[in-house]
């Protein structure tokens, strides 16, 4: 069983589904849904990563109110090893708005943030992949500290994994100020969406942004997202794309989460490139269908068989 500790942000999403989706007289007038649940992006690559066949630990902050509760509580039911969460006393937890109309999502707005603490090396320690949630979006994250703790999982054949995110400032240096040069040579796998690889690296171009990121000490893979139009992946032996397969889509929040959960799994289990992936598009494609009342999460051999479907 891979083990994996997950660590980054938590929150309590607000999802308004389909705006205008239900009928009064002939007239499309009501929201389909509301829903409230667990988010943010650690909560659904650790969630993505157990219903995979994962141990996931997540290591995070949530605040002592009762929004914080039903994260917390949520995170228990699904069976997440939230040991490594720590309750802030005084402290409101984080909440997310969005609506998700189709395919398309428009995010709303999100209170504060709380305050991210980088955890020991005990915490990862006998783990098979770290995975880094959103590096770029917490300042707590770009310190020697973090550095030292991937240096030394590095070391014990930790694979590392880390999603870029962007934090909403205004400002084009956000490659420098996060000092990604100091952290790039220990991770092993690179995820960013092309609109965050612009803020980063200047560009939205796969072999630019590759060479901009080997610059910085960079070895190994690059998985540039495209949400519908698939992913590009590419690394020192060569580069790959491969589409995304189409579905009616009911919620895209999380998608790219749950798309690098599946990649890193296939990774770890021996998965060559193409089929990391292939298998990482199955897991999201199956994940933002419609649902009742969670989002759904698809296991190893449900993504199998929605390949076998594809003749792949």
């Amino acid at each position: 069983m891979i083990k994996a500790l997950v660590l980054g942000e938590l929150c309590e999403d607000i999802l308004l589904h389909n705006p205008a989706g239900v009928e009064v007289m002939g007239q499309k007038t009501w929201a389909k849904d509301i829903v409230l649940s667990a988010g943010g992006s650690t909560y659904y690559t650790g969630a993505a990563l157990l219903h995979l066949g994962a141990d996931v630990k997540i290591s995070s902050v949530l605040g002592t109110d009762e929004a914080g509760d039903r994260v917390y509580n949520q995170m228990m039911l699904d069976g997440l090893n939230i040991c490594h969460t720590e309750r802030l006393p005084g402290r409101k937890t984080t909440k997310s708005m969005m609506v998700c109309d189709g395919g398309d999502k428009q995010f709303i707005g999100c209170t504060p943030m709380l305050p991210l603490k980088i955890p020991e090396w005990l915490a990862l320690k006998g783990s098979d992949l770290f995975y880094i949630a959103g590096y770029t979006l917490y300042p707590e994250l770009w310190e020697e500290e973090m550095v030292n703790l991937c240096c030394k999982a590095k070391r014990h054949g930790v694979c590392i994994a880390m999603d870029s995110q962007l934090l909403p400032i205004v400002g084009d240096n956000l490659a420098q100020i996060s000092k990604l040069d100091q952290i790039l040579p220990y991770v092993d796998i690179f995820f960013t969406a092309k609109k965050e690889a612009d803020r980063l690296y200047g560009t939205r171009d796969l072999k630019e942004c590759y060479a901009r990121m080997e610059a910085m000490g960079f070895r190994g893979q690059l998985v540039l997202r495209s949400g519908s139009e698939g992913c590009q992946v590419k690394d020192l032996t060569g580069e790959i794309q491969e589409p995304a397969f189409p579905v009616k889509a009911y919620d895209t929040v999380g998608s790219g989460d749950v798309f690098g959960a599946a990649y890193c799994w296939a990774r770890c289990n021996g998965g060559e490139t193409r089929y990391c992936a292939r298998f990482a598009a199955a897991c999201t494609a199956l994940s933002i269908q419609e649902y009742a009342e969670r989002k759904h999460f698809p296991s190893a051999a449900e993504a199998e068989a929605f390949l076998l479907t594809k003749n792949l």
